[in-house]
């Protein structure tokens, strides 16, 4: 095994079981005040960045949408709902990231949510001391679909574009990853991945207990040694 090689993992969605709880929350808040928000226009916004979601939603609605408000008050009504437990871990999770311990394989989160508030949910989660490093999206000045957060994990880590896999739930997230040059594996929470993310991506599972048997067969090879598309499954 490549000692360098690293798993990348985003968090919402993937790890934790957060994403439909933080959607919920919005439509809630968006139909109390009138806006017509929908999971359907919604899904535009999974596992992009706080700067990025003003931007579609003031596109969106207009200029004149409250959105900082509207963020304010989701905050509040996921605080009464999960604040005092937090977000559960998506299935599998707990038992693979024990299995890359086992391994010593580095195990680190890249995602949009702020690093001090995902690190208080990893916490919460129990899942914090798996992780060798988080990268919030408050630490880049461009959010996914660019590269630069998963460029940054991997820089924090000493490692290369191609000593990474990450493992991420939404076609932002995948896409970020393929335009840093890593390889990718989707595990889909809130909507299917489209067609140009199934063609990139190493293989799609339906949840993180699937995806062992590629993961070992990804740390097994250096990265000269073959194709993304050879382990495509």
């Amino acid at each position: 095994m490549c000692r360098r090689k690293i798993i990348i993992f985003d968090m919402d969605g993937l790890l934790l079981n957060s994403e439909a709880p933080i959607r919920d929350a919005w439509l809630s808040e968006c139909q109390r005040r009138g806006y017509s928000l929908d999971e359907r226009i919604y899904s535009n916004v999974v596992g992009r960045n706080n700067q990025d979601t003003r931007e579609f939603f003031r596109t969106h609605f207009g200029n004149d949408f409250p959105f900082d408000e509207i963020c304010f008050q989701v905050q509040s009504i996921l605080e009464q709902r999960v604040g005092r437990t937090g977000y559960k871990p998506k299935e599998g999770a707990i038992d693979l990231l024990e299995y890359l311990a086992s391994r010593s394989v580095p195990c680190v989160v890249a995602t949009s949510t702020a690093r001090s508030e995902a690190c208080t949910r990893l916490r919460k989660a129990k899942i914090l001391s798996y992780i060798c490093e988080v990268t919030g999206g408050d630490e880049v000045s461009r959010g996914k679909p660019e590269p630069d957060l998963f460029l940054l994990a991997a820089k924090k880590q000493g490692a290369t574009p191609s000593e990474c896999l990450v493992l991420e739930d939404s076609a932002f997230g995948a896409r970020a990853a393929r335009a840093a040059g890593m390889d990718v594996l989707v595990v889909p929470d809130l909507k299917d991945p489209p067609l140009d993310v199934r063609e990139f991506s190493l293989g799609i599972f339906p949840c993180l207990r699937e995806v062992r048997a590629i993961i070992e067969r990804w740390l097994a090879i250096t990265p000269d040694a073959a194709s993304p598309r050879t382990l495509r499954v």
